[in-house]
């Protein structure tokens, strides 16, 4: 059973909240009236934030620590949306979106995070439970003692010829 504290279930946890952390702060952005930068241009970002989610993912994360993160990945992506568009808008607006983004992001992921976990114990259980090997039972053979046993089994008949040189007439 894969470890979900693997490198692979981590790459896999941290793609996830890459990309879904960079898209939400990309539609927060939106709703505040920015500009959003072409998708080549957040790829970077969304492997930064996957890069953090996956140094932070060999643990259970908490709302507090998920908020803080997530928040960084919220300014950091206004900034570079910022930066690559040219808008350097910051309204009300902008920031209560990204507020918004934020907490609704670390109440998600939170969640996702709970599910996260008790998915690989269910996981976990039920392989275990498909894959446990009852004992055998224990077969006994009774063995007879032949040793005085006689068995009228006829005339011997060979039927390899004996071994020995050619026979020439």
């Amino acid at each position: 059973m894969i470890d979900p504290t693997s490198f692979v279930a981590r790459l896999a946890r941290a793609m996830g909240v890459g990309a879904a952390v960079t898209a939400v702060a990309m539609v927060a952005h939106m709703i505040g009236h920015g500009v959003v930068p072409s998708v080549v241009a957040l790829a970077p970002a969304a492997g930064l934030v996957g890069a953090v989610a996956f140094a932070m993912s060999g643990r259970r994360w908490s709302f507090g620590i998920l908020t803080l993160g997530v928040g960084v990945a919220q300014v950091g992506v206004h900034g570079l949306s910022s930066y690559l568009t040219g808008h350097a808008h910051l309204s009300l607006t902008m920031v209560l979106a990204h507020l918004i983004a934020t907490l609704g992001s670390a109440a998600f992921l939170a969640y996702a995070d709970r599910l996260w976990w008790r998915l690989w114990q269910w996981a976990t259980r039920s392989i275990a439970a498909l894959t446990a090997v009852a004992p055998r039972p224990e077969i006994r053979v009774t063995r007879f003692d032949t040793t005085g046993l006689v068995l009228p089994l006829g005339p011997r008949l060979a039927v390899v010829a004996p071994r020995g040189p050619p026979y020439v007439d």
